[in-house]
């Protein structure tokens, strides 16, 4: 069953400043270690298993990575999390 992901309040502004990086899924701040988990989401912004991609791959936003910060904080969010990027 799909975990709605909480974006932080200054998701956007994190986004804007984390150039090249990707953001993090939750919090928006540059990931720059190329071993964060990926966690796969739909256009609701919930993180989605990879049974549930297939189901309607349609509505897949992609893999976003995770810091881990956003991950001990969003425990919830660990089953999520797939291979490591890079």
């Amino acid at each position: 069953m799909a975990t709605q992901i909480r974006r932080t309040d200054d998701y956007g502004a994190n986004m804007a400043r984390c150039g090249a990086a990707m953001p993090c899924v939750v919090c928006g701040r540059a990931v720059r270690s190329a071993r964060a988990p990926m966690i796969h989401v739909n256009y609701l912004w919930r993180a989605i298993t990879d049974d549930e991609y297939r189901l309607a791959p349609e509505d897949s936003q992609g893999c976003w990575p995770i810091g881990p910060d956003c991950l001990r904080r969003h425990p919830e969010l660990r089953p999520y999390c797939g291979p490591v990027a890079g």
